[in-house]
């Protein structure tokens, strides 16, 4: 397309260039046959460069709308990623209740925790509203031994045989 209106843009001005000389030649007698082939020239070129922006135009909407439609499609994948993410957690929470329950830990799930902090600000990944202990319940721990008399490494090596099996 450009290559297109550059060859008609050439052959205008190559026309000009020609009717200048021969106007130069004839002391300003002016052959209707030239200034048509000017005219139609010039017409064609326009026509062409018009065309062009057109062109131009329309890629340039098209862009928008294939970036449109990219970021229409990332959104869906991560969507479809953290849908994917919050079953694994799901699972993975049922396997921490039953390993609890089987031996007897304390184990308390409060559900999502609250999104505004107490000034009203959103909460970011770092901060925590608890008070920073842990939710299985270590005070009742003395002594490195548990309220059944096992130590904590016996007590580690069963729950990994547990999410082992």
């Amino acid at each position: 397309m450009k290559l297109q209106c550059d060859e008609n843009r050439e052959v205008y001005e190559y026309m000009m260039t020609q009717h200048r000389e021969k106007e130069k030649l004839r002391n300003g007698k002016v052959e209707s046959s030239i200034a048509q082939k000017l005219l139609d020239a010039q017409d064609e070129y326009d026509e062409v460069t018009r065309l062009c922006v057109f062109r131009v135009k329309s890629l340039k909407e098209g862009q928008c709308r294939s970036l449109l439609t990219q970021a229409a499609r990332h959104h869906a994948a991560q969507l479809n990623f953290f849908r994917k993410g919050l079953k694994t957690l799901e699972v993975v929470e049922q396997i921490i209740r039953n390993v609890a329950e089987k031996h007897r830990i304390d184990y308390q799930l409060n559900g999502p925790p609250n999104r505004e902090s107490v000034e009203g600000e959103p909460m970011s990944g770092y901060e925590s509203t608890d008070d920073g202990e842990l939710g299985f319940d270590y005070k009742q721990k003395k002594h490195g031994l548990d309220d059944d008399g096992t130590s904590p490494n016996q007590m580690e090596a069963s729950v990994q045989e547990d999410i082992m099996h």
